[in-house]
């Protein structure tokens, strides 16, 4: 398989981080092993990615001061850092779409001039923040990729507990279908990649350009390589 020039958006992955910020970083390292990838985070990233020293041909920074102290300062103030709620999913709407914006402008005449074979959005993975970029690609000169997504699992019937912690926006999730860019970012992207049945069934209706390809769980230079006992005479312990 030959090499791909691949230009990926990933906002605030990070090697030192948890949850996606990890688990997207790692994802992005593994593809810069196979193929040659230019890197778009944000600024707050930019030094654990760095001093992680990944494969990548190139870590492109978008800066976006003003932006990163107010998002910044609600994280301290208003959402006490609790990342858990889904409120932070829409505050994060135009945040996401400012960052592509910068980034678009930042590496639009590199893109024009053919230096990349295909755009991936990596982050964010929520289905519900839409992408610029599938816009600004519609014509070309390269294709746009979006995933994997993930998110909107359905909440399971006869748990009341799990009732209880359903928040109030849950309710307005099927709202993000009208805001800008909502629509144009699926029907334009060459290619969907879904994380989860539930998404995958989600976006049905572009059965010709969906993959399933679930979301991977841990890096494998984390895991021993082989810590399974041969001897079926031991007992557990």
């Amino acid at each position: 398989m030959s090499r791909l020039r691949i230009l990926l958006l990933a906002s605030f992955c990070d090697p030192e981080g948890v949850s996606m910020p990890y688990v997207t970083y790692s994802h992005a390292a593994a593809l810069a092993q196979l193929h040659d990838v230019d890197l778009v985070i944000g600024a707050p990233s930019e030094k654990n990615v760095r001093r992680a020293n990944g494969r990548f041909r190139n870590v492109e920074v978008v800066r976006m001061p003003l932006l990163e102290r107010v998002n910044a300062w609600s994280m301290r103030k208003i959402f006490k850092y609790n990342y858990d709620t889904q409120v932070l999913t829409a505050f994060l709407y135009p945040f996401s779409l400012a960052f592509e914006w910068y980034a678009w402008r930042q590496l639009r005449h590199r893109i024009v001039t053919g230096e990349f074979d295909v755009a991936l959005r990596l982050l964010p993975m929520s289905p519900v923040l839409p992408s610029p970029f599938a816009f600004f690609l519609r014509k070309g000169p390269i294709p746009f990729v979006i995933g994997p997504l993930n998110g909107g699992l359905p909440w399971p019937a006869g748990f009341s507990q799990l009732e209880n912690q359903k928040e109030w926006i849950s309710n307005l999730r099927d709202v993000y279908r009208y805001l800008p860019f909502a629509r144009s970012t699926y029907r334009h992207a060459a290619a969907i990649i879904a994380a989860s049945s539930q998404t995958y069934a989600e976006f049905a209706a572009y059965s010709e350009k969906l993959f399933f390809v679930p979301e991977p769980g841990i890096a494998r230079s984390l895991c021993f390589a082989d810590s399974r006992n041969r001897d079926r005479d031991d007992k557990l312990s």
